[in-house]
């Protein structure tokens, strides 16, 4: 081997035989993963069978797939971005996004839910999401008017005073 002192004897006229003798490099030059074909390749040398071309059929539909035909079941909505941005939005304006927190759990479930084929269960903690989701939305908006009005009547109050 080369550089590792191997037991085994360079062919001669292989390249390591030539250039552990010292002389020019001739016959053939290794190539990574046995590709030796295309060095020398010419025009009557052939591919080997696994590198030639092969020709497959393929129907590529122009028109949209009718509604009416039968299908797979219309997946049902998780809300997982809805939860999320009512979780990170609860916690960053009004410190409620510990209650925003059980919407975004059964969005996850929903969406679980969905990966493993139950449209079932998913229907349903996607349902408990969206009455959630909707009931933290209204009151975020709450808290978000109530802090607004509150700095405004602080403001006016601090600007009376003085």
């Amino acid at each position: 081997m080369p550089g590792g002192g191997g037991s085994r004897p360079a062919a001669p006229g292989s390249w390591w035989g030539a250039a552990s003798s010292g002389g020019a490099v001739r016959g053939r030059v290794p190539s990574p993963g046995g590709l030796d074909f295309i060095s020398r390749r010419g025009p009557d040398t052939q591919l080997p069978p696994a590198m030639k071309p092969q020709q497959t059929e393929v129907s590529v539909p122009l028109q949209p797939p009718d509604h009416e035909s039968t299908g797979p079941e219309e997946q049902p909505p998780d809300y997982v971005l809805w939860s999320l941005f009512n979780v990170l939005v609860g916690n960053a304006l009004a410190f409620m996004g510990c209650c925003c927190f059980p919407a975004l759990l059964y969005s996850i479930k929903a969406r679980d839910c969905k990966v493993v084929g139950d449209l079932e269960g998913a229907r349903l903690h996607g349902a408990r999401a969206k009455l959630l989701n909707i009931i933290f939305t209204i009151l975020g908006a709450i808290a978000f008017v109530a802090t607004i009005i509150t700095i405004i009547l602080s403001l006016t109050i601090l600007h009376t005073d003085t």
